[in-house]
């Protein structure tokens, strides 16, 4: 399955619409909001992924699937060298409550912090995917 012809408008539109959403888990966290670009860039969802709705629920989850956050990515994603990651690909950053997903958006990357969508540079990232 490729990306939809007009993904960049899509991925834009995205990241608008989750601006000041306040965080919540299973609906409005780090990974929600990957397959919400995810569903917008490919015009229907093509990672799939159980449903949660508590941070322990959530950590139950990434234990299954690898460990840690980048491992259980691995089980969905490719993994690339964060060098090559371009717009709309996943990355991993570090922040002061552990590793968060997000998404390149060019020499940004677009993730959810507590407040909402929060736009560190890209070199804050540690591990990168190709969505």
């Amino acid at each position: 399955m490729g990306r939809v012809a007009d993904w960049p408008t899509r991925l834009n539109e995205t990241v608008e619409a989750w601006r000041g959403k306040p965080f919540e888990w299973g609906k409005s966290d780090c990974v929600s909001f990957v397959l919400a670009v995810d569903a917008a860039i490919y015009g229907k969802a093509h990672v799939k992924l159980p449903k949660y709705k508590s941070e322990r629920a959530a950590l139950r989850l990434i234990s299954k699937k690898g460990g840690d956050l980048s491992a259980a990515v691995d089980n969905v994603l490719s993994r690339i060298q964060v060098a090559q990651a371009k717009r709309g690909d996943v990355v991993a950053v570090d922040t002061p409550d552990g590793p968060a997903l997000a998404v390149v958006l060019g020499d940004v990357v677009a993730g959810m912090g507590p407040d909402g969508l929060v736009f560190p540079p890209i070199s804050a990232a540690i591990a990168a995917w190709e969505l």
